[in-house]
């Protein structure tokens, strides 16, 4: 940048601007001397005498800057550049995009003027693969669509399945389900605020989530379950039965569980750089219906909309638990919905022990005749529906209908204005599984 000529004092500052970053300048004060004199003009007297270095003042150093390298004067340049606008890749190798994403901002300085998402680094290929499989190879497939929540997308399928032919499952069936639908919302809810305290900083919340999810697997494993991909059910009924010491041990969980969420609340939500962090980006209760976004992202706005209750499925009726809701639909008040069922899980679980009825056979699904069904359930992340069509006993057409997409395009329109630290906490803040993009 071309600069007007400076005085002495204005180029003294000028100098101490970059003297940090060269840790000491190097000067030629002698002209006579035909070699190099060097000299460190931050030295004391001592250090000058004790390396023989001429005692100059600093004012004498800055004139002899001046004489060899004058600042040329130049009326026509401006004071300071305009801000250029320069595209960045943020992903997809970026933690918080884990390989399945990636955005592409245009910056205007610090802010983001234009924002892009590249999709497809992940297509799974599922909807034509469930169509060349079996009903019950299809169950364990889809699992792979939603790893962060397992089993909530086989359990999807099944009800789909279940749906389309017309069949009641059994009562114990629809009860080992709902205990996994809440321990699948409980799994992704903790995965949240794994990566969002990573985010923030707060590595410690962040490792005592990692072990909370041990506890998890571990419940898992003594059910007989994959961790990664959990084989739980298959159309008609269960693929494995509950062990009989099983509901202890998820009791005992349950009791660790909350006892860190009140932890977790009182180190996460006390705190004044959370609520300063995380208080952006705030949604009007009219916008999230309009994009047609669900789950704790419309419930931040206000919105009391929650499958379990709208449209309630298997027992969930009969079960008494709150739909926790914000206002201003900020990331802030997303956090304190996603705490909040958190603890609602809890309170459904519970109720669920009451009432597991005895052991029974799963029913029979045969697929006839010609005919389609839509169903829908409350996953963490929002709504997660499955289409299914069958002509002539045969599976015809699979649409899955996930809230992901419809989140990420609610995240390229809000995130215009923001500064980069600020998108990142944003788009933590919706929770969006790359995985249900590609499907």
């Amino acid at each position: 940048m071309k600069v007007k000529n400076l005085s002495a004092t204005d180029f003294h500052s000028e100098l101490e601007k970059i003297e940090p970053k060269f840790g000491h300048i190097l000067l030629d004060v002698v002209e006579e001397q035909e070699s190099l004199n060097c000299l460190f003009y931050d030295l004391d007297l001592g250090e000058r005498q004790l390396y023989r270095l001429p005692i100059v003042s600093k004012i004498d150093i800055l004139q002899k800057l001046e004489e060899r390298w004058p600042v040329l004067a130049d009326t026509s340049a401006p004071d300071f550049h305009p801000l250029t606008e320069d595209e960045m890749n943020l992903g997809p190798y970026h933690p918080l995009f884990r390989g399945d994403l990636r955005p592409v901002v245009t910056l205007q300085g610090e802010s983001i003027k234009q924002l892009r998402f590249e999709t497809g680094f992940r297509h799974l290929g599922l909807e034509n693969r469930l169509l060349k499989e079996g009903l019950q190879q299809s169950a364990f497939l889809i699992s792979h669509l939603s790893p962060s929540h397992a089993p909530t997308a086989n359990i999807l399928w099944c009800m789909g399945v279940e749906s389309l032919v017309q069949v009641e499952i059994p009562a114990r069936a629809k009860v080992i389900r709902m205990l996994f639908l809440e321990l699948a919302r409980i799994r992704g809810h903790l995965s949240f605020f794994r990566r969002m305290t990573e985010l923030l900083g707060l590595d410690v919340l962040a490792s005592r989530c990692l072990e909370q999810a041990a506890f998890l697997r571990k419940l898992y494993i003594d059910y007989g379950l994959s961790y990664a991909h959990p084989y739980l059910c298959v159309p008609g009924g269960l693929y494995k039965d509950m062990p009989d010491s099983w509901p202890l041990e998820l009791k005992a969980y349950l009791h660790v569980l909350e006892k860190f969420l009140y932890d977790l609340s009182k180190e996460l939500f006390s705190s004044h750089f959370v609520n300063e962090r995380t208080s952006l980006a705030p949604i009007s209760g009219r916008e999230a219906l309009e994009s047609s976004v669900s789950g704790p992202l419309i419930r931040s706005c206000g919105i009391r909309w929650d499958n379990r209750k709208n449209i309630p499925y298997y027992f969930y009726d009969q079960l008494d638990f709150e739909i926790p809701l914000g206002s201003k639909g900020t990331a802030y008040e997303r956090l304190l919905v996603r705490h909040e069922e958190l603890l609602q899980s809890i309170s459904i679980l519970r109720q669920i022990f009451n009432f597991i009825p005895v052991s029974e056979n799963n029913a029979e699904v045969i697929l006839a005749g010609n005919s389609s069904s839509y169903v829908a359930l409350e996953a963490p992340e929002g709504e997660l529906g499955i289409y299914l069509s069958q002509g002539n006993g045969v599976l015809q057409n699979v649409k899955i209908r996930s809230s992901a997409k419809a989140h990420l395009h609610f995240a390229t329109k809000h995130s215009c204005g923001l500064n980069l630290s600020d998108f990142l906490v944003n788009y933590c803040s919706y929770n969006i599984s790359a995985s249900e993009l590609d499907c």
